[in-house]
């Protein structure tokens, strides 16, 4: 299957759409370079998503084992963070599979820009949750903490 748009919004049915919708997303800003999905440590690959863009923090809680993740480096910026949003999908649904993106500075290894997508599990809906200035010195080691 492939991605289609309806009205103002883009879906998809699987992880690698979400992976090219993020790449449509950011071709106008700063390109994602590399992105990796979330997958729990119970091996689920579906949660509910709690996001604050301003300071840049996203944490996944799993609908298998409630266990609670910060994505990327939100675990260190988590106890900063007075309230988390829970994302919605425009269907009502709050069950998501995620993926996260990054764009490097150029010939570096090193984060640029941050991306968060998400993806409907109920109807496919998907799209770019938050995105933000990020300055992780290793990008392979952010991903690895999706």
């Amino acid at each position: 299957m492939s991605i289609r748009k309806k009205g103002d919004h883009y879906y998809g049915y699987s992880q690698d759409d979400l992976a090219k919708e993020l790449e449509r997303y950011s071709a106008d800003s700063y390109p994602i370079d590399h992105t990796a999905s979330s997958i729990c440590k119970c091996g689920n690959d579906t949660f509910n998503v709690l996001l604050n863009e301003d300071p840049g923090v996203v944490a996944r809680i799993c609908l298998k084992c409630d266990f609670e993740h910060g994505i990327g480096d939100s675990d260190i910026y988590l106890v900063f963070v007075d309230r988390l949003y829970e994302m919605e999908c425009v269907c009502g649904s709050k069950d998501f599979k995620v993926t996260s993106g990054v764009a490097l500075h150029q010939d570096s290894d090193d984060v640029r820009w941050f991306y968060v997508g998400l993806l409907c599990t109920e109807c496919g809906c998907m799209g770019c949750y938050g995105d933000w200035k990020n300055e992780f010195l290793d990008y392979k080691k952010l991903l690895s903490n999706v």
